[in-house]
């Protein structure tokens, strides 16, 4: 239940939960993240792979990218908005906090996305069929980074989705995601996927620490921030590492 608690949360993927979930169970779930960040890779690389075989690699990595932010609902795309509008353009922690609560998207959220984006289609529509496994790779490491970031770091609220994630998701939780995420990574990419499951943890870190010493914790959008960051980090590192 937990598990289907987790994927309801994070795509939009329907599924039927058969009890109210608790607080508790919310922060339970996040075990199951580097799961629903498989299940998000697999449709990611069917879609690639079909694609490039009927359309080519432009269409293919245009494709994957629609999927993708769709498959999520753009929740995580909407944390990396609100965080850069916050901190952009909050000069102190509560303005900052204030700003990302509002729903309105700013010039600073506007660019983060359209960067990120971009990157993104850059990189997908060049990276041919053979290094497909990066564009599975890619969710479920960045799925892994939300729950390290949940429990590594304070929450910047008292009442918010963060607190909620943070209250109950301790080293249980972040010893078997990263099961869950260190054996299908390693097994499709070796070595490769070792060092850059390495350097999705130092990206979570670095980005973390960064908005943690601005806001004096994290928020439910910065772990949204932290998986597009981690997510376009594994695609880049990934590829550049694969082409050595």
């Amino acid at each position: 239940m937990r598990f289907l608690l987790a994927l309801s949360f994070l795509t939009c993927i329907p599924v039927s939960l058969k009890r109210i979930m608790t607080e508790e169970d919310l922060g339970h779930a996040t075990r199951w993240f580097p799961l629903v960040g498989a299940v998000i890779g697999v449709i990611l690389w069917c879609v690639f792979r079909i694609s490039s075989s009927v359309w080519g690699a432009h269409v293919a990595g245009a494709s994957t990218l629609a999927m993708w932010a769709a498959l999520t609902r753009g929740l995580h795309l909407d944390g990396l908005a609100d965080t850069f509008d916050g901190l952009g353009g909050g000069v102190t922690k509560e303005r900052a906090l204030e700003i990302m609560k509002d729903s309105r998207i700013g010039t600073f959220g506007a660019v983060a996305i359209f960067c990120l984006l971009t990157l993104k289609l850059a990189v997908l529509s060049s990276m041919g069929t053979e290094l497909s496994e990066w564009i599975f790779v890619a969710p479920v490491l960045s799925r892994w980074s939300m729950v390290l970031a949940v429990a590594g770091f304070s929450t910047a609220r008292k009442n918010g989705m963060g607190r909620r994630f943070k209250s109950y998701c301790g080293i249980t939780e972040v010893m078997f995601a990263s099961s869950l995420a260190f054996v299908p990574v390693v097994a499709l990419t070796g070595w490769m996927g070792l060092a850059v499951m390495g350097g999705a943890g130092l990206t979570m870190w670095s980005v973390g620490c960064r908005i943690s010493s601005y806001l004096g914790g994290l928020t439910g959008d910065s772990y949204g921030c932290i998986c597009e960051f981690v997510e376009l980090f594994v695609l880049l590192s990934g590829t550049a590492v694969a082409s050595l």
